[in-house]
């Protein structure tokens, strides 16, 4: 499973390397490259933004980060189109490390951003830099069993989390069959909550201090009719879609574009402390029996 997991990535990085190439940016985003351990760090954001002002999401891509952000370059233009600096995380915690004692003062604010087992990861960053208030952690996947530094004691300064959940990723079916992408890794909120928690008391009693804790402010929104793949470009989506990770039935870039722009305004909506409801893409726009004839099953 490790050898076909490690040859995927290989031919995402291969791909990537060439739709890189043929396809220029576009002029009001920037794409510049830092350096951290010697691990190159992409960072996308708008050509002329201010940073003091601008909210950097530090993005942790799936298969514990290993794969390329340039898989998601959709969802990354539509988060710039939002006015957020986006910064591909590397899988290397000294060089994230790094990358965060350079560009903590930079930004209006740190944010990390995890989709499917780059949760790992951000917890690891939540857990160096207790200057993190907020998280989004799209699809979480919690297999750090699977690994020997399992993240414990989750940061207690943390104060405001969103999880995404695409249900298909989690749905069983015996007709059609259906196995879920994510079975038996998925995040346990109610789990994650407790340690949060039971971390808040032992820090209160450790300070001697009288409060209760910090309400932590867990949000958690369901995307019913998409799947675990349908945030990647179309060429992986499609391709997860008929392999390994069903999504939504109409595989439609524009339709899966609006999508991606739903999440995007979830993600400024939280943010922003808006009651995550005031999304100009509501679920209704995303039913499954919006279907052009071309691109049903």
């Amino acid at each position: 499973m490790r050898n076909l997991l490690k040859a995927l990535i290989l031919l995402i990085n291969f791909v990537s390397i060439i739709f890189t190439a043929m396809i220029p940016q576009l002029s009001q985003i920037k794409v510049s490259k830092r350096v951290f351990n010697n691990k190159i760090v992409k960072v996308y954001e708008r050509r002329y933004a201010e940073k003091k002002s601008t909210h950097a999401l530090l993005f942790y891509t799936g298969a514990n980060s290993l794969i390329p952000g340039d898989i998601y370059s959709n969802f990354i233009n539509s988060l710039n189109n939002y006015n957020f600096s986006v910064i591909i995380a590397p899988n290397n915690q000294k060089a994230n490390n790094l990358l965060l004692d350079n560009i903590i003062n930079e930004y209006k604010s740190i944010i990390p951003l995890s989709h499917s087992s780059g949760y790992i990861n951000a917890i690891n960053t939540i857990n160096t830099f207790d200057t993190i208030k907020n998280a989004i952690f799209l699809d979480p996947v919690d297999n750090s069993l699977l690994y020997k530094k399992i993240p414990r004691n989750i940061n207690s300064k943390i104060q405001n989390v969103l999880i995404i959940n695409a249900e298909k990723s989690y749905r069983w079916s015996l007709y059609p069959l259906q196995i879920p992408f994510i079975p038996f890794f998925s995040l346990d909120i109610k789990k994650f909550k407790e340690e949060l928690s039971n971390n808040n008391d032992n820090n209160n009693d450790n300070n001697n201090d009288n409060r209760k804790n910090i309400n932590i402010n867990i949000n958690k929104i369901e995307e019913t009719n998409f799947g675990h793949s349908d945030i990647l470009d179309t060429l992986w989506s499609d391709l997860m879609h008929v392999t390994l990770s069903r999504g939504n039935k109409n595989r439609d870039q524009d339709y899966l574009n609006l999508y991606i722009q739903r999440i995007s305004e979830q993600i400024i909506n939280f943010i922003n402390e808006n009651d995550l409801k005031d999304d100009n893409i509501n679920e209704n726009d995303l039913k499954e029996d919006n279907i052009s004839p071309s691109s049903e099953e």
